[in-house]
């Protein structure tokens, strides 16, 4: 493998690793298919992470607005994954319903609160750095270590064209 390739092949998995690790740490991996949706392309031009297209809420917070179809499910999903303690959630009615309904409620409640408000995050203005720091860092030591690459192949080249001109 070409060595600059190589060197952002290199620097590419450490900064997936990284970002895997801050989304353990700030607790925003109820499911693992985020963490998951991680994927790496590296080719001449350079490298390309790819992930989910949550990845933005999950640093900003969600702002209000149109939701996908299945909000509802995806947010009962949540509710599952995360282990939020439903059991006690009671519909403004004041009805005695079944766990199935407490979670449709509870997760509809959410679904619609986003929706209409957005997430905490996003409504107080925070940003929790997932990637933001790594991605920087990360740069950062493809340009040190390519350049340090270019640098030694500019001595080589360098060094053969002094030893051809010495010999003649």
């Amino acid at each position: 493998m070409d060595p600059i390739k190589s060197i952002v092949q290199e620097e590419m998995e450490i900064l997936k690793k990284n970002i895997q690790t801050r989304m353990t740490e700030e607790k925003v991996n109820a499911s693992g298919r985020t963490m998951k949706s991680l994927t790496i392309q590296v080719d001449q031009f350079g490298g390309i992470l790819f992930g989910s297209s949550v990845f933005l809420n999950i640093q900003k917070g969600r702002a209000p607005g149109a939701v996908p179809k299945n909000f509802v499910e995806i947010i009962k999903d949540w509710i599952q994954e995360k282990g939020v303690n439903y059991s006690d959630y009671m519909p403004k009615s004041g009805a005695v319903i079944s766990q199935e309904m407490k979670l449709q409620g509870l997760a509809g409640a959410i679904a619609h609160s986003i929706m209409k408000r957005g997430t905490l995050l996003h409504r107080k203005g925070i940003t929790r750095d997932i990637y933001g720091k790594a991605i920087g860092d990360t740069l950062g030591r493809i340009a040190t270590r390519v350049g340090d690459s270019l640098a030694l192949e500019i001595d080589t080249i360098n060094n053969k064209f002094k030893k051809n001109e010495d010999s003649k």
